[in-house]
């Protein structure tokens, strides 16, 4: 996903796909983690399924954790946004 501050540069995504299949195989996973092509953030925000709810990711002092966050939607479909690293 790439944002207004995203700093462009080509990404390689068969060399990422690659990674993908070694981090599975070093971590033991039994699936890889599907790589897509780089989309714009408003794009994908724009066309964002109304029922999956979207989880924004931000370090703060005071923030709660994760399962503490997300325990309320148990049953509903989730996707996480973290960044910018």
């Amino acid at each position: 996903v790439e944002s207004d501050h995203s700093i462009s540069q080509k990404l390689n995504l068969d060399r990422l796909k690659r990674i993908a299949v070694e981090a599975a195989e070093q971590s033991e996973r039994q699936d890889i983690l599907e790589i897509h092509p780089v989309r714009n953030l408003k794009e994908i925000l724009t066309s964002w399924d109304k029922d999956r709810k979207l989880i924004c990711c931000m370090e703060r002092e005071n923030a709660l954790s994760l399962p503490r966050a997300t325990d309320h939607l148990t049953g509903h479909a989730l996707s996480l946004l973290i960044g910018p690293e």
